[in-house]
């Protein structure tokens, strides 16, 4: 899909959006979070966390 010459660049442009577009939704709704739910937001954060895991351990059994 990508020529071997651009590897580089394709996955520093899909890193930079990707990763960092979540990265960047994620701390805006846990800020809105935290501010309207005190430290009851923790719960919230903590479930985005174990959803990241499961995706993490599911993708890794895909590919095993």
């Amino acid at each position: 899909m990508i020529p071997a010459n651009y590897a580089a660049t394709a996955q520093s442009i899909y890193s930079s959006t990707a990763v960092g577009g979540a990265m960047a939704l994620s701390t805006m709704a846990a800020g809105v979070l935290y501010e309207n739910f005190g430290g009851q937001a923790f719960y919230a954060m903590a479930a985005m966390c174990v959803a990241g895991m499961i995706t993490a351990v599911a993708a890794w059994r895909v590919t095993k």
